[in-house]
């Protein structure tokens, strides 16, 4: 039953949902409700006429049975379109929850019957009454209906009547407004049929009858109206129902497979749930049924019950609105910036007015052309309709295999242990905790510790080190010095040619475990950055270590999520298939489809004073981190054992900005800062150099940071990113704040907080984690001594490249990017020299 309200009530749900987004940002709740259901109204109309004309040839006072037999559909397709229709203004109207409690006038909650006549022991409702008066004046001055068309109608406004009764008020608006359009479309229809009657050929054979024109004449005008009739009979144009159809196949096909699967084939790991492993596949279908119901079933639909006239208009308007859409999307590209896996853009960016009029004057000129083609040239146009078809329906299919193959190789995610009893520490043994917090920024520790002062005590022990450097501008190509140290930076891993990524990256992440399990440490490595080449860590690269315990915990607390939340995997059921709308609209309307990346869903909307100190909505790739932070307490054991523990966890909260509810700066549905920014802004300025909060990925950015102290604690992130507190090196339009990632050092008995100028690296980790625990340690898989000797060279290399994906990078070296060097002091800008690109 739920795919079946796919096809049919969910697009007209989706519909009065952009409609009340649209209309939310200028008018309050009620009004809204009102604007939906007239726009909607009319928007329906043109369907219920066509049902309506149609239904008036089922009921011919002499007719054959074979032609009652094909007519009889009419009656029936008039019925199910209200009943469908009803019920998605019923779910509509019952699942927007900002619509319970809303008055309009004397109705108190439109959520609810409107019981306008109420007494102490009973209440009537008023409004489906006003539904049936006009829908029975409707049948009344239709005069062009027969008796049996009247009947019927009345019948199926009297049970619909019956259904309003008992339901939401906010559904009887709706139906009101369709019966007052309903009404003067009846009364107007009739008054413009005469005034083109009185312009035709007949009107004016009529006026020259009542003249004082001789009968011959009147003949002889007759005659060649018939002959002219005549002649136009033999070239009636008639609709291409092929060019319909094919047309309707491409935007199924290109809204409902494509656009998604072009987005999901970059990453298609990223889009299976950890705690539900399903093919990620599963969300296209989703889509396509979207697509399948909006452009195919409800399309075909007003498509079968249209005139002929209006059909030739359809097979023409239908493949114009095709190739503007595949403009729309071709030329906005990339531009609107990174998506993460809940289809949010880390940072979105408008369009210009430049690129707006290009694309729209484009888009005209282009939809001309096509006209002209489907006119002038329709054998040629069917041939390139053919060709679009071929090439899509090739490229969705390429997408999904694709798809498919990374799902297939993500069957070890069903031997996954458990997320119990994860951390072991000891209070009778040394214990090394290692926390790899992927992209943490360690510029904006001072203000994150200006800001709460009593952090220092929490921190007590740490030394902070805010000249660290990163190798790597993103995580593969940063993190696996984090893991191995020296002998694992992107020129490093370069030069071993002869192996590949792969190996040499899930190399890197064994050398610590490993090390640390050979000297006698209960070692647990949890969710190793892109083990065996995967976004979801495979862990049988560590199979052979029988004494190493591995686990995956990203994304299984999520039960532990606060009652509101719901799931992205339910909200991308639908959110795709917005998406899709959204990059096929022209670029002046997809600022309004996504919607601050709610895609219009009312019940993750923020009515009135939206600002980037407000946001509505859980970020779910933030919370799959997130809350394995804050369940820490739920998987560590403390024992009086005395034997060492290693701990090697890696987490990517900071990685996923969101805006959390200050000052506190926890996760919820609807954050408001506004209050505590407007008297707070001193906390953004330490020794007179600001932090920039101008754009809402700065305050993202800013709102994580958080950690969990207990021994030796390493705290230490792969890399930086691009927040615009410092410079771009050169020419080159790369920030170093790329490469400035965090470092925090909590040593065993170490008291205070301090801060450290020493010029350190991420890849400093291995270093620090051993020393004074293991005698001259040695990397297992190469035999080389580990130490920090490395970075005692002039000048530290690094290296960037926005190719960061696993797909893009997965030959036997990186794929040619820009290479820095820097030494000293990383904040002066001067300090860095951009060597080129290779």
């Amino acid at each position: 039953m739920e795919i079946i309200s796919y096809f049919t009530i969910k697009p007209i749900i989706l519909l009065f949902e952009i409609l009340f987004i649209v209309f939310g940002r200028i008018y309050g709740t009620n009004i809204v409700v009102l604007l939906v259901c007239i726009t909607s109204g009319i928007l329906f109309s043109p369907l219920f006429y066509a049902a309506n004309s149609r239904l008036n040839d089922s009921f011919p006072k002499k007719a054959k049975l074979s032609e009652r037999i094909r007519e009889a559909s009419y009656p029936l397709l008039f019925f199910i379109i209200h009943l469908v229709i009803f019920m998605a203004t019923v779910s509509f109207v019952l699942s927007v929850n900002i619509i319970a409690e809303t008055s309009f006038g004397p109705i108190a909650d439109l959520s609810l019957p409107d019981g306008l006549i109420k007494s102490e022991s009973f209440s009537i409702n008023i409004l489906p009454f006003f539904f049936l008066t006009l829908s029975v004046l409707s049948i009344a001055v239709n005069k062009a209906k027969s008796p049996a068309h009247r009947i019927y109608s009345a019948t199926l406004y009297v049970v619909l009547t019956i259904l309003l009764y008992f339901s939401p008020a906010g559904v009887n608006l709706f139906w009101i407004s369709y019966a007052c359009i309903n009404l003067i479309t009846t009364l107007l229809v009739p008054i413009l049929s005469k005034a083109m009657m009185n312009n035709s050929t007949i009107g004016i054979a009529n006026k020259l009858s009542k003249s004082n024109v001789t009968l011959g004449l009147l003949k002889a005008e007759t005659g060649r109206n018939y002959a002219n009739n005549f002649s136009k009979k033999k070239n009636i144009r008639k609709p291409d129902c092929f060019l319909f159809t094919t047309g309707i196949v491409y935007l199924i096909i290109l809204t409902g497979i494509f656009i998604p699967t072009n987005i999901m084939k970059v990453s298609a790991a990223e889009f299976v749930e950890v705690l539900d492993v399903k093919n990620p596949l599963h969300y296209i279908f989703y889509s396509f049924a979207y697509a399948l119901g909006s452009f195919g079933i409800w399309f075909i639909t007003y498509y079968y019950l249209a005139r002929n006239h209006i059909r030739i208009l359809f097979d023409r308007l239908v493949w114009i609105v095709s190739v503007m859409a595949f403009i729309n999307l071709i030329l906005a590209g990339s531009y609107l910036g990174e998506i993460s896996p809940g289809l949010f853009y880390y940072e979105f960016r408008e369009f210009d007015y430049i690129r707006i009029i290009i694309d729209t004057v484009l888009s005209v000129i282009i939809g001309i052309l096509v006209y002209i083609l489907i006119e002038k040239k329709k054998d040629f146009m069917r041939i390139l309709v053919i060709a679009e078809l071929v090439i899509i329906i090739i490229s969705s299919t390429l997408n999904c295999i694709r798809i498919n193959n990374v799902y297939k190789g993500l069957d070890y995610l069903t031997n996954e242990k458990g997320s119990e009893d994860i951390i072991h520490l000891n209070k009778n043994a040394k214990n090394v905790v290692v926390l790899i917090m992927d992209r943490a920024l360690g510029s904006e520790v001072p203000y994150i510790f200006n800001e709460k002062p009593e952090l220092k005590n929490q921190f007590d022990g740490f030394i902070y080190y805010p000249n660290t450097i990163s190798f790597g501008g993103y995580t593969n190509t940063g993190i696996p010095s984090v893991y191995g140290g020296y002998e694992y930076t992107p020129d490093k891993i370069n030069e071993r040619i002869n192996e590949t990524l792969e190996e040499k990256h899930n190399e890197a992440l064994k050398v610590m475990p490993v090390l640390f399990d050979e000297n006698g440490y209960d070692v647990t490595v949890c969710d190793p950055a892109y083990a065996g080449y995967n976004w979801i860590p495979d862990l049988s690269i560590y199979n052979e270590y029988k004494t190493i315990r591995t686990y995956n915990t990203d994304g299984k607390f999520n039960n532990y999520a606060s009652n509101d939340f719901i799931s992205q995997a339910e909200l991308l059921k639908r959110d795709f298939f917005v998406h899709s709308l959204m990059k096929i609209a022209p670029f002046n309307w997809q600022l309004l489809l996504y919607n601050e990346g709610l895609y219009c869903n009312p019940n993750l909307y923020i009515s009135q004073g939206n600002s980037i100190y407000q946001s509505k909505g859980y970020d779910y790739d933030f919370l799959n981190a997130y809350l394995v932070l804050t369940n820490l307490h739920r998987i560590t054991s403390i024992s009086e054992s005395d034997k060492k523990c290693f701990l090697l966890f890696y987490n990517a909260t900071p990685h996923m900005p969101c805006l959390l509810q200050e000052p506190d700066y926890i996760p919820q549905n609807v954050v408001d800062n506004r209050e505590y920014h407007q008297n707070d802004s001193k906390r953004f300025s330490v020794n007179g150099k600001v932090l920039p909060m101008g754009t809402s990925m700065e305050l993202k950015s800013y709102c994580e940071n958080d950690c969990y102290n207990n021994t030796r604690i390493i705290l230490v992130s792969d890399h930086g990113r691009d927040v615009h507190f410092s410079d771009t090196i050169g020419d080159s339009k790369v920030e170093c704040e790329f490469f400035m990632p965090v470092l925090l050092v909590k040593d065993f008995n170490a008291h205070g907080f301090t801060t450290s100028d020493e010029l350190m690296t991420n890849a400093d980790v291995i270093t620090l984690a051993t020393a004074g625990l293991i005698d001259n340690p040695t990397n297992p898989f190469t035999g080389t001594p580990i130490n920090s000797d490395a970075k005692n060279t002039e000048k530290i290399t690094v290296f960037y490249s926005d190719k960061c994906n696993l797909e893009d990078n997965h030959g036997n070296t990186f794929v040619p990017g820009k290479w820095f060097t820097v030494h000293d002091n990383p904040y002066n800008i001067e300090n860095w020299n951009y060597i080129g690109e290779y």
